[in-house]
């Protein structure tokens, strides 16, 4: 390990350079949890310091020429000469005609996926983790061109057309019906797990195979996760169903605005993306918009934000449909609630029961979603709202930050949270999904458990996509344990296999909490768990308004 050629003194600065509260937070939390096996001198000893180091260190490291500089420069001459053998070995000619020149020779190599093998030499030398190599950064296509299966155009995405289940063609054919009404709007309810997304796509495929060459699906989605999961699958299920060329187009991110192919085109854009496009140029659409036939709105609560809904309003032509996605029937607001009903003109479709019983209890029944274990851990916290929460909980629907930050920066409250994950992750082969309140929270308890031999790994909205993508790969490949996250895997995220959830965050929106929890949903008939366990700290938040108690 790099680090363990510096001084104690060196060590202990790192971590404050890192967290100024990150030390005197481990002398609190690490003896709690050790129990009668801690030991005082723990903490301390420079092995020690030099494993908290690596744990705390977040992966991009190495990116920063600074932190690169500090490790170098600390090398024994002995060491530094040991990596250089390994490089100009691997063809990496470093050696310089001092121990400084040397040094500046190294740090002129550049610490990114280009320089791959020189970063492997470098990791493997210093036995460092695997996270700290820079991932490979995937350019998407801007556009995929799809043709009808036959002998010489073959299937894009090598995958088997997988039926509708009978719930969902009763779905789809609801929907279908809909859309034989001009300038139709309505929403489709399904509980997050039952296959919302695929069902959709069917409907979009119908349409475009009913309607002439040059027709235009628009499918509006907030994250780029969700963006891609979208794209993924329309290929998947199109590709099987086509009766004519077909150009799936990409717009998020940094892909350009579409051009007006002749072809008819399934565009998959973000919602800022498409926002900003119209800021830019109010007109940015209007090559398109007289072929657009039908606009498909990824949570439809979305809709009714006055920037989304002129997004939608401008992209809508003289016939053009509306479908806005929902796994829960509403938002907190019953004015908000009442907005969304009358954009989508009071128009539902959803899954009915010829037996009486609930769309969940059925689903549940036949496998498709998984049972829950719930598991509520009493937080030793008791929190009075203030005047200016109160106003934030009653615009937002949800706690501020500055609240979820304290709550965060509870070691109390932490303490009883590792030693749940620490149980958890005594049982092999279980993966966890941790939501935490806020990034900073998120690396800690990432940390926290890496300190303690647990894979685990961190991402947040800042974490690049490259590194986010091969997180989530590593995830659900069972090379790590827990992912930890804030803010970007309620939606779009798909691990069927998730043994546990964990919620830490405490939130008063219905959606968001849904969301998070059916992470876990996924039932054994559709490939995920018979059981899923979600785990939520509850916090005894007080200071309501009469409404939201």
């Amino acid at each position: 390990m790099i680090w363990r050629y510096w001084a104690t003194r060196h060590l202990i600065e790192e971590l404050i350079r890192i967290d100024p509260d990150l030390y005197s937070d481990l002398e609190e939390i690490i003896p709690s949890l050790r129990g009668e096996e801690f030991d005082p001198t723990e903490l301390s000893s420079k092995e020690n310091l030099v494993r908290i180091l690596m744990s705390f260190t977040d992966s991009t490291y190495f990116e920063k020429k600074d932190n690169m500089r500090r490790c170098l420069e600390r090398l024994p001459p002995l060491v530094q000469s040991g990596l250089v053998r390994a490089l100009i070995d691997n063809g990496y000619f470093v050696k310089g005609t001092s121990f400084e020149d040397t040094t500046e020779k190294i740090l002129k190599m550049k610490w990114n996926f280009r320089n791959i093998g020189f970063c492997r030499v470098f990791q493997e030398f210093f036995e460092l983790p695997n996270h700290f190599l820079p991932p490979e950064k995937k350019s998407a296509s801007p556009f995929v061109d799809i043709y009808p299966l036959s002998t010489e155009n073959n299937l894009i995405i090598n995958r088997p057309f997988k039926n509708l289940l009978d719930f969902q063609v009763q779905v789809y054919s609801d929907a279908m019906k809909k859309m034989n009404v001009d300038r139709s709007r309505f929403v489709m309810q399904m509980p997050t797990g039952s296959g919302k997304t695929r069902t959709t796509m069917e409907v979009i495929s119908n349409h475009l195979k009913s309607h002439p060459e040059g027709s235009i699906v628009i499918w509006m989605a907030h994250t780029e996760e969700l963006c891609e999961q979208s794209f993924e699958c329309f290929i998947e299920v199109w590709q099987h169903l086509a009766n004519k060329p077909l150009k799936a187009v990409r717009f998020w991110g940094k892909q350009p605005l579409p051009s007006a192919y002749d072809k008819s085109m399934f565009i998959v854009g973000g919602f800022s993306k498409i926002m900003a496009a119209l800021r830019k140029d109010p007109g940015a659409f209007d090559h398109l918009s007289d072929r657009i036939g039908l606009i498909v709105i990824d949570e439809a609560h979305r809709a009714v934000a006055p920037r989304t809904k002129e997004a939608i309003i401008s992209l809508t032509g003289d016939n053009t449909h509306v479908i806005g996605l929902t796994a829960t029937p509403g938002r907190t607001d019953y004015d908000e609630t009442e907005e969304m009903a009358e954009f989508f003109f009071e128009s539902k479709v959803n899954i009915t029961t010829d037996t009486g019983e609930s769309e969940i209890k059925m689903l549940k029944r036949r496998g498709v979603l998984a049972e829950i274990d719930y598991i509520p851990i009493e937080s030793p916290l008791d929190i009075q709202l203030t005047a200016s929460q109160k106003r934030y909980l009653e615009e937002k629907f949800d706690f501020p930050s500055g609240l979820l930050k304290t709550v965060a920066s509870s070691n109390v409250r932490n303490i009883e949270i590792m030693k749940k994950l620490l149980y958890s992750c005594q049982e092999i082969d279980k993966r966890i999904l941790f939501f935490s309140c806020s990034v900073k929270h998120s690396r800690f308890i990432m940390a926290l458990l890496q300190y303690h031999g647990i894979g685990a790994v961190h991402v947040d909205g800042n974490t690049s996509r490259s590194r986010r993508e091969d997180s989530i790969r590593r995830f659900k490949d069972g090379d790590i344990q827990v992912l930890c996250n804030y803010g970007v895997l309620t939606t779009g995220f798909d691990a069927p296999n998730t043994d546990e959830v964990f919620i830490s965050r405490p939130t008063q929106s219905v959606v968001l909490y849904s969301q998070m929890v059916g992470r876990g949903l996924r039932g054994p008939t559709i490939g995920g768990t018979p059981r899923c366990r979600i785990v939520e700290v509850r916090d005894n938040i007080t200071g309501f308004a009469p409404d939201q108690t």
